[in-house]
């Protein structure tokens, strides 16, 4: 009976208005459920347009079906590249099978009766409408969104951006608002809802830092400690995968993207190395108690001892950031002081517990001996960034790190 009723309702709408159906919103009324809704936040409105392009494609070659939706919103930029028709707003896809990224092939209706136009990419308000929108126009059991852009961790400290508290997102025809802080990352997904699965298709955004401060607004991240080359993730392997196991879990898809990625990129080694890892969020808040009691251990122990595995821990592309496992395992195995041994030594079972897949390069590179996730470190107090502090980053604000 109340199938009939729903049904009776449904024909009524259609009735009164025939073109009910044509805007975003509610194109959920016809739109089957997905197992997984696969959203990339491709912000391509700098100078990786060509890597934009390039991974469109990639995600093309896969293309959608009935059991996974890949969603897009792709911003370009002007000067970089003229291939497709040379647009430089921005524009949403349905991937389809061989897809083209050209504005035939868009969404001519984004939910206000409007399609493809400018817009800042590192707005959070923008990122929570795209999130919101295609769970809305394509709903699933599963959501993944994927932030694909230059990543700086908790910020980007290049001494060529005076401004200095930046992490990804960077939008370079927005004025002076060119990227999102991890505060605004956190604002765009609290305002979105909970989402299975964040990705990082960025630089050094594999951080403590960076897990913490999205830890209540979904279940797994990824994202890699090191810098990434410029391909990033192999959307054309890690998408087949993914269709051809439509009922993966949130954990399984991170794995899954971590062991592309590692056979992807395995070759770039020879060109300084690359890490990616799969993070449980639901455990990060652990292993902050965890490293809580490390700080406090450390501030009241032999300087020495912590010099010289600072000293000996790996850095990545940012210098000041270092590999967490790495230090704490230094400072496990040579310090004398029992209590800061074993602080040290539950930092490492908590990153255990969290890091669910890693890889890192097997060749004598910049990469060997990664663990899954970075923290911010600096060499000395005279490079420490004032910027690390509770106004930018939880992390800081809320540990003794």
């Amino acid at each position: 009976m109340k199938k009939t009723f729903f049904g009776l309702i449904i024909i009524v709408l259609f009735s009164i208005c025939p073109f009910y159906c044509t805007s975003a919103t509610e194109l959920a009324f016809t739109e089957s459920v997905a197992e997984w809704t696969f959203m990339v936040y491709m912000d391509a409105d700098n100078d990786l347009e060509k890597s934009g392009i390039s991974d469109f494609m990639e995600m093309a070659s896969v293309g959608s079906d009935d059991n996974i939706k890949i969603v897009v919103q792709f911003d370009r930029i002007k000067g970089e590249t003229g291939s497709f028709g040379d647009w430089t707003d921005c524009q949403r896809f349905l991937v389809s099978k061989d897809m083209k990224p050209a504005p035939y092939n868009a969404i001519s209706d984004w939910g206000d009766g409007y399609g493809g136009r400018e817009v800042n990419m590192a707005d959070p308000r923008v990122l929570t409408d795209f999130i919101e929108w295609g769970r809305i126009s394509y709903p699933a059991n599963h959501y993944a969104v994927i932030l694909w852009n230059h990543g700086g961790g908790w910020r980007n400290a290049e001494s060529i951006e005076p401004r200095g508290i930046k992490a990804i997102c960077w939008d370079e025809t927005s004025g002076i608002d060119e990227s999102m802080e991890m505060k605004e990352v956190k604002q765009a997904f609290t305002a979105a809802r909970w989402v299975d699965l964040i990705g990082f298709d960025a630089c050094l955004m594999g951080m403590v830092e960076v897990a913490y401060e999205i830890r209540n607004l979904g279940e797994i991240m990824v994202g890699s400690e090191e810098s990434e080359p410029e391909a990033g993730w192999p959307y054309h392997m890690l998408l087949a995968d993914l269709t051809a196991s439509p009922l993966m879990t949130p954990a399984e898809l991170g794995s899954t993207i971590v062991a592309d990625y590692g056979e992807a990129n395995e070759s770039y080694s020879f060109f300084g190395g690359t890490t990616q890892s799969a993070i449980d969020l639901s455990m990060i808040d652990s292993l902050a108690d965890s490293i809580n009691v490390f700080a406090s251990e450390l501030i009241d122990s032999d300087r020495s001892d912590v010099f010289t595995a600072r000293r000996d821990s790996l850095e990545f592309d940012y210098s000041e950031h270092i590999d967490l496992y790495q230090f704490a395992e230094f400072i496990s195995d040579t310090a004398f002081d029992y209590d800061l041994q074993t602080a040290a030594s539950n930092v490492l079972i908590s990153i255990e517990n969290s890091v669910i897949a890693n890889f890192c390069d097997s060749f004598f590179t910049t990469a060997t001996g990664a663990h899954g996730l970075a923290v911010y470190f600096p060499k000395n107090q005279f490079l420490f960034d004032k910027d690390y502090n509770g106004s930018i980053i939880d992390f800081s604000e809320e540990t003794e790190w």
